[in-house]
């Protein structure tokens, strides 16, 4: 049995004082206490704890009164923002301890797996199929992709939740960059190392390199995929970091490093290092494209396109982002939420969603929207991260992954920073996540 690591020690301890200072701590921080839009229906009402901000969170807002003075069963969706995913995670996990649990939640799959555990979650698949569910014309409707990132490999692959925030992985590059220095789009990894390297110059005004990184493990999972590999063996309690796939990748990108072609700033830097010129290519989340816009500013012509890969003949890259679930309560409230979240993922609200945000579509048939097509008459880029989502596939669903996801990045920023070989790394960061999964 492998001996509990400081990492497990602080987790566990962790969950023991969220238990024993719950009531306290939920004085003290409670969502109860933010603002939301409570409806006016004089039925069902439910709590709907979110993680929009600013604009999307207007968006959100503006949806979600729609619902409330138009579903004529009188639910009403109060939201309740909590800053993020992280500390909405905390809090739910003192609500289930303070049995004060809102009706719906975001959370990622990983975060859900543990609520599933808690036995406090109500599995969308109860709905789905239910008298009030979907027709199969509907749910085929929706990419394969994202009902894989619902369903749980540990409970027996049910559906648990249903998507709602997606993105994908993708390039970014800087097209007229690659153009001057003889280099096409890259589809290949041996190509996108040659056109990174090109794309250097240290002359240039600004000064260039030709790849910027911020270190994110949904970055590294979907590199990791595209160049052959898999995070998980088969019993999904082992990783398989230390497989020729992924060190070789953390290799390649040690190298680029090493040879002042590449470097890393902290997070939301590198769109502007993009748009300055400062840096020819990035791979990150589809939804950056409107700040990447922004920073661009017409300077140069840029492109989304898939992020490089093994194999071309079977492109693959990663799915992420957070899915929506209910919460165990009463029947009324369990139907009417999922009535909300049937009414939130439908065509016209999906296309609103994703024109007015940029998450990815839900649907397939939203591409014959005539809101959506115009949408992507301004956002070309839009359509272009659309068109890899056949090619997307879930990360790991499992308990302990966020964990996991954390030793992860903590082997690339010791390989790009040269303190270890991408081997050792690779081998340490696999020793600690089976060690997480184990426990």
């Amino acid at each position: 049995m492998p001996s509990i690591t400081r990492r497990q020690l602080l987790s566990r301890a962790s969950r023991a004082a969220l238990t024993a200072s719950a009531a306290a701590a939920l004085a003290g921080c409670s969502p109860k206490g933010q603002s939301g839009s409570a409806g006016k229906g004089s039925g069902v009402k439910l709590e709907f704890w979110h993680t929009q901000t600013q604009d999307n969170k207007k968006v959100l807002e503006a949806m979600v009164e729609r619902f409330n003075t138009t579903n004529g069963q009188g639910i009403s969706v109060n939201l309740l923002g909590q800053q993020d995913y992280t500390n909405n995670n905390r809090n739910i996990m003192l609500a289930i301890q303070s049995r004060t649990l809102p009706d719906i939640t975001v959370a990622y799959p990983s975060m859900i797996a543990d609520y599933m555990k808690a036995k406090v979650l109500a599995p969308a698949e109860e709905f789905v199929d239910g008298k009030d569910g979907l027709t199969k014309e509907s749910l085929a409707d929706i990419f394969p992709a994202y009902l894989d990132d619902n369903r749980h490999p540990f409970f027996e692959n049910r559906l648990l939740s249903f998507p709602f925030t997606k993105s994908v992985l993708c390039t970014y590059t800087n097209d007229d960059v690659l153009k001057a220095a003889g280099k096409a789009i890259p589809g290949t990894w041996d190509e996108f190392s040659a056109a990174v390297l090109a794309a250097t110059d240290p002359a240039a005004a600004p000064p260039r390199k030709g790849l910027v990184m911020e270190v994110n493990p949904s970055t590294l999972d979907g590199w990791i995929y595209s160049n052959g590999g898999k995070l998980l063996a088969a019993d999904n309690k082992h990783v398989r970091f230390d497989e020729p796939a992924a060190v070789e990748l953390f290799a390649r990108i040690g190298d680029l490093f090493k040879r002042g072609a590449a470097y890393q700033v902290p997070k939301d830097e590198y769109q502007q290092d993009f748009g300055a010129g400062r840096a020819a290519m990035f791979c990150g989340s589809s939804t950056r494209r409107d700040l990447v816009g922004r920073a661009v500013s017409g300077h140069h012509h840029w492109s989304i396109a898939n992020i490089p890969q093994k194999d071309v003949t079977h492109p693959v890259t990663v799915l992420y982002g957070a899915n929506i679930c209910i919460f165990r309560s009463s029947p009324e409230k369990e139907k009417a939420a999922w009535a909300f979240i049937k009414w939130l993922t439908e065509r016209e609200q999906a296309a609103e969603w994703s024109t007015k945000t940029t998450y990815m579509p839900l649907r397939k048939s939203v591409a014959q929207s005539p809101v959506m097509k115009a949408a992507w008459q301004k956002d070309p880029q839009g359509y272009q991260a659309f068109q890899l989502l056949p090619f997307a596939v879930p990360e790991p669903q499992v308990g302990g992954w966020q964990e996991v996801r954390d030793i992860l990045k903590e082997a690339m920023v010791a390989v790009i920073t040269g303190k270890s070989t991408a081997q050792a790394a690779m081998k340490d960061a696999a020793q600690k996540a089976n060690a997480v999964l184990a426990g």
